[in-house]
C-alpha cells in the first residue's frame, strides 16, 4: 500500500478528516522515510524525439557508443596543477580586501558557482569511439531552444558550448523536428555519420 497523505473532502467535518489522517500514518507506520520517499519517485517518461533520436543513432552508427544523458560533470576532471596554478595567480593579485562569504574567500566561491552551473548540465547524447573516445555530443531543440528558449536555457546552452569547446568536442544541434519527421531523416543521417 502507498503511503498518501490523506486529501481534504469539502463535506468532510474536520474531526472525520484528522482520523482518517490518523489512521493513514498509523497504516504505514512501519515504512522508514528512505521508503516514503522511494514511493513519491517514479519513471521519467522520455519524449518522443529522444527516444526516436537513440533509435536512429543506434541503427546509423552501430560501431559507436551512444551514451544517453550524459552529466557534463562525467566528462570533467579537475587538473591538480591548473588548480595549483589558479591559486597561486589568485594569492598574488587577488586585492587584500577579499571577502569571505560562507567560510570560502570570494574566488573559491565563483569556481563552486561554476561546478554548480556545470553539475546540472547534461547533453542528450554523447557518442564515443569503440574505445570510448569521445567523437561529438549531441542536444535535441524542442521548445526550450530557438526564439521560445528562456534566459536560463541560453545560459545552459551556452555553457555546455563553452565546456565542449574547452574540451574539444563538438556538438551538434538537431530540431525535434527533423528527428520525428521521417522525410527528413536521409539528410539527418547524412550530417551524423559525416561528424567525426
Amino acid at each position: 500500500m502507498a503511503f498518501r497523505p490523506p486529501g481534504i473532502d469539502p463535506d468532510e467535518s474536520l474531526q472525520d478528516f484528522m482520523a482518517r489522517a490518523d489512521q493513514s500514518y498509523e497504516d504505514n507506520a512501519h515504512i522508514s522515510w528512505q521508503e516514503r520517499y522511494l514511493r513519491t519517485l517514479q519513471f521519467k517518461q522520455r519524449p518522443p524525439a529522444e527516444l526516436q533520436m537513440l533509435r536512429l543513432l543506434r541503427s546509423w552508427r552501430s560501431k559507436d557508443h551512444v551514451w544517453y544523458q550524459v552529466h557534463l560533470m562525467q566528462l570533467l576532471e579537475m587538473n591538480p596543477q591548473a588548480v595549483a596554478d589558479f591559486n597561486q595567480w589568485w594569492i598574488q593579485a587577488a586585492p587584500k580586501t577579499d571577502t569571505m562569504q560562507a567560510g570560502l574567500s570570494t574566488v573559491d566561491s565563483r569556481r563552486w558557482k561554476v561546478l554548480n552551473l556545470i553539475s546540472k548540465l547534461s547533453l542528450d547524447f554523447v557518442i564515443a569511439d569503440a574505445s570510448g573516445s569521445i567523437l561529438f555530443a549531441i542536444e535535441l531543440n524542442g521548445a526550450s531552444h530557438g526564439a521560445a528558449a528562456t534566459a536560463q536555457q541560453q545560459q545552459n546552452d551556452a555553457i555546455k558550448h563553452l565546456v565542449l569547446g574547452q574540451l574539444g568536442i563538438p556538438l551538434a544541434q538537431v530540431d525535434n523536428q527533423d528527428v520525428l519527421n521521417p522525410a527528413r531523416h536521409a539528410l539527418l543521417q547524412q550530417r551524423m555519420q559525416t561528424l567525426p
